[in-house]
């Protein structure tokens, strides 16, 4: 049901970013919103990957992060 989700907020984020192209006012910043729609559209392909290449049973989507590598880059 996560993947379900995810492709619905690419939707409305989709259709947000047409509502008004002209006047960003309160809106993400384009770089903000590519890279988000990015980020959610690799986990549903990676998730699916996952669940139909490699048999996975369930895939923890929380576990997908870098504050390691920020980490690593901070020092």
């Amino acid at each position: 049901h996560q993947i379900g989700y995810f492709e619905h907020v690419i939707q409305w984020l989709e259709q947000w970013e047409a509502l008004n192209p002209h006047n960003r006012h309160g809106m993400l910043s384009r770089e903000t919103s590519g890279a988000l729609s990015h980020t959610l559209r690799a986990l549903i392909e990676l998730s699916q990957y996952l669940f139909e290449h490699l048999d996975f049973k369930y895939v923890l989507i929380g576990q997908f992060q870098t504050d390691y590598l920020e980490y690593r880059f901070s020092l």
